[in-house]
């Protein structure tokens, strides 16, 4: 349910809606071959193979007044191989997941 513009409360009937890409989250063929390789035998497994492996190989920069900071999709920061902050890290994760059939809302606030 939306109100003011805001997710009030999710809606789980439905989840193809979050196995969707996004204009920031959308799913291209280099999220599929990374996401692919990263897949475990259990969603679980799988969250913490992306978790990891963004871990090791983007680099979580610290400087708030970076200028890509909101306006990159996930493929864009995966080539940079640079996470701006929390937004970075959960378009980047999100399009991952969402790639291997996992369900994920992005929030950001």
């Amino acid at each position: 349910m939306n109100r003011e513009g805001l997710l009030v409360e999710p809606n789980f009937e439905d989840i193809n809606k979050y196995l969707q890409g996004g204009s920031r989250t959308e799913i291209s063929n280099l999220i599929k071959r990374i996401s692919w390789k990263l897949k475990g035998d259990t969603d679980g497994r799988s969250v913490r193979n992306i978790l990891v492996w963004m871990n090791r190989n983007t680099a979580r920069i610290h400087n708030g007044r970076d200028l890509r900071k909101f306006k990159r999709n996930a493929t864009e920061i995966l080539k940079s191989k640079e996470r701006t902050g929390c937004c970075d890290s959960s378009t980047l994760f999100t399009a991952l997941a969402r790639s291997i059939g996992i369900p994920t809302m992005q929030i950001i606030t």
